[in-house]
């Protein structure tokens, strides 16, 4: 069975362009974007422009992705500029490669000392840099071009940043499962 990772790179801008080999259990990349377009058609649209963000690294999807959260913000009573900026920290929040610093992106710390493996302290063992609201607040004031203190984001723009966060991996996830559903039809059928 081909994985979501795959399917995405697949598709992705970056991918190798090599010659696609046809033939009997051959998944080309043709078949990729059949079953992408098929996610999208049935509704998942945003999920897979994170995926192909995320996966693939296709910054069109992401400039999409801030369009449509900018509007929504926009929709909500947001100003403009700090619709765009909130859309821009959530993308980035989500579809960035945010590594950890302290462990690499493996979770994971050796300890010279005691000799022995442990969960990164920083990032809890995700492997993925945990943003402060501190970061939150700092990159708002720069994208917006003004002074905005922590207690202020907090106060003004934190639950709807956290929203637009939640609802973008909860997208991701229903996009994945859907893809993973229609792979597991497509491998039934070619055995």
């Amino acid at each position: 069975m081909v994985s979501i990772e795959r399917l995405f790179c697949l598709i992705s801008p970056q991918a190798i362009s090599a010659e696609p080999i046809y033939g009997k259990g051959r998944f080309s990349r043709e078949d990729a974007a059949g079953v992408v377009g098929m996610v999208q058609h049935a509704g998942y649209a945003v999920g897979v422009n994170v995926l192909e963000s995320k996966i693939g690294g296709n910054a069109g999807a992401k400039t999409l992705l801030i369009g449509t959260l900018t509007l929504a913000n926009e929709s909500n009573g947001v100003e403009p500029a700090a619709a765009r900026a909130l859309a821009e920290i959530a993308v980035q929040e989500v579809c960035g490669s945010c590594v950890c610093p302290k462990c690499k992106g493996v979770g994971t710390v050796y300890s010279k000392r005691y000799q022995q493996i442990y969960t990164c302290s920083r990032c809890e063992g995700t492997g993925h840099k945990n943003s402060s609201m501190r970061d939150f607040a700092e990159a708002f004031s720069a994208l917006t071009h003004t002074s905005c203190s922590t207690p202020e984001f907090r106060k003004q723009h934190y639950d709807r940043l956290m929203d637009a966060i939640d609802s973008l991996y909860r997208e991701e996830g229903e996009a994945a499962r859907q893809c993973a559903k229609v792979l597991k039809l497509i491998e039934v059928e070619v055995e």
